[in-house]
Formats: C-alpha cells, structure tokens, sequence
C-alpha cells in the first residue's frame, strides 16, 4: 500500500481509507488486526467507519 508520509503522521488516500473500512464492514475482520496489518491505529479506523455510517 501506497502513502504519503508527512512528518511521523502517514497520509492514506480517500481510496485506500475506503478499502480498510470495507475489509472491516464486510468482512467482518477485527478492527485490531487490520490497523496493524496496515500498519495504522485502530482509532483511525473507527473514525473513518463513523464517518462513512454518518454518509
């Protein structure tokens, strides 16, 4: 997976966002274990699956 890193802080494009939170949504995969696979934290995931439930 591709990113822009800026700083310490990692930049994941709209798509990338889009894929974790499918892999979460509909593939009922842990939260958990897909943060460290992506090598990102579990609240960014939780953040990105409020937001997409809010849409």
């Amino acid at each position: 997976m591709e990113f822009i890193k800026k700083g310490r802080k990692r930049i994941l494009s709209f798509e990338q966002k889009c894929t974790i939170v499918k892999e979460v949504l509909e593939e009922n995969r842990p939260k958990t274990d897909i943060a460290a696979e992506h090598q990102i934290h579990v609240n960014s995931i939780s953040n990105w699956i409020r937001i997409f439930k809010e849409k």
